[in-house]
């Protein structure tokens, strides 16, 4: 079955599309476990997100297996998620130890989902190499991700 968007997590609240969707479009989404037809509630925008499941608004939104950040208004299933309904957590300390609320990164279903998103074989040898490179770039963008960011005492002052 062709299929137009994909998820590479169990965990995942969205689904990134792979091309233009139109309102009322059927959607099939490519997941771990399988294939699910979800039903778009407006325009989606090519590699931009589709929601899985209806999200509360302050929910978390995993996509990836990784923490995007937190819904600011009530989420539906098949509705566009943008910065329109998500506000980012980037600048949230990083939570860690038991209460870490992101799943585990898989980096070789991350490298599957994405090669085969654009046709783009990888020979069995290389792909624990691509895994691990991939795996390295993860850590580096969780701990970019963790870094504070500077607060400003106003949104009307200049930025550094």
């Amino acid at each position: 079955m062709r299929w137009d968007a994909t998820a590479v997590s169990e965990h995942d609240d969205v689904a990134v599309v792979l091309r233009n969707v139109t309102a009322g479009e059927r959607v099939v989404v490519r997941l771990p476990g399988g294939e699910r037809a979800i039903v778009a509630r407006g325009a989606i925008p090519l590699c931009h997100k589709i929601a899985l499941r209806d999200l509360v608004p302050g929910a978390t939104v995993l996509r990836y297996g990784q923490c995007i950040g937190e819904t600011t208004t009530l989420v539906a299933l098949g509705e566009w998620v943008h910065v329109h309904n998500l506000r980012s957590r980037r600048a949230v300390a990083h939570v860690t130890g038991g209460n870490d609320m992101s799943p585990g990164f898989d980096a070789e279903a991350f490298v599957d989902s994405a090669c085969a998103a654009v046709s783009l074989p990888i020979h069995p040898e290389q792909r624990a190499a691509v895994a691990d490179n991939v795996r390295r770039l993860h850590a580096m963008a969780d701990a970019l991700l963790a870094f504070p960011l500077p607060t400003r005492a106003s949104d009307d002052e200049p930025r550094p």
